[in-house]
């Protein structure tokens, strides 16, 4: 996967997710039902509610997958917000 760029807002969506106060929260019911629908209603064995942060991808709510993060630089996440207007699929090769 290529590195994803840096959006031009990036410091406005940092702020933005840091006012949140979810990064590093604990699990909560609520979230992790939405992972669960959310595999359910795809027919997929992994769903992720994701944080993108400066360095990580943090989960905030995870279904079938062992971490609970990973690096911004292998995130589908830094890449879907590049083209927040734009459906982002990845084609299961």
């Amino acid at each position: 996967m290529n590195k994803a760029e840096i959006p031009d807002n990036e410091d406005l969506r940092l702020r933005s997710v840091r006012q949140l106060g979810l990064l590093d929260s604990l699990p909560q019911e609520s979230y992790d039902t939405i992972t669960t629908l959310a595999s359910e209603i795809c027919g997929t064995s992994v769903a992720l509610l994701t944080i993108l942060d400066k360095d990580i991808q943090w989960f905030k709510s995870n279904k079938g997958l062992a971490a609970d993060q990973t690096g911004h630089d292998v995130s589908f996440c830094g890449h879907a917000i590049l083209k927040p207007n734009e459906v982002f699929e990845v084609d299961n090769v």
